[in-house]
């Protein structure tokens, strides 16, 4: 993982197989300073080794300090939400 010290905000993660092989990695293409003064990932892009491809994750605003219940994230209560869409 590589951190930027002066906001405490990730840049970069790799994330690694049992053997040590790179398995995914993820990195921050683009900061967004929230009203608070914090800093957040506004654009995070996720590359899989070997694949061609890659995920954009967007985001605008971050909200922190949110009180999200367990429940709300087992596999019941996710299969209700995705049937609510």
């Amino acid at each position: 993982m590589w951190v930027a010290p002066d906001i405490a905000l990730p840049l970069r993660m790799e994330k690694s197989g049992k053997a040590g092989e790179l398995v995914k990695r993820f990195r921050v293409d683009r900061l967004l300073q929230q009203e608070d003064g914090t800093w957040s990932a506004a654009q995070l892009i996720v590359e899989s080794a070997g694949s061609p491809g890659q995920t954009i994750l967007q985001g605008s605003r971050a909200d922190r300090g949110l009180d999200i219940p367990a429940e709300d994230f087992t596999p019941a209560k996710l299969k209700e939400s995705l049937k609510s869409r």
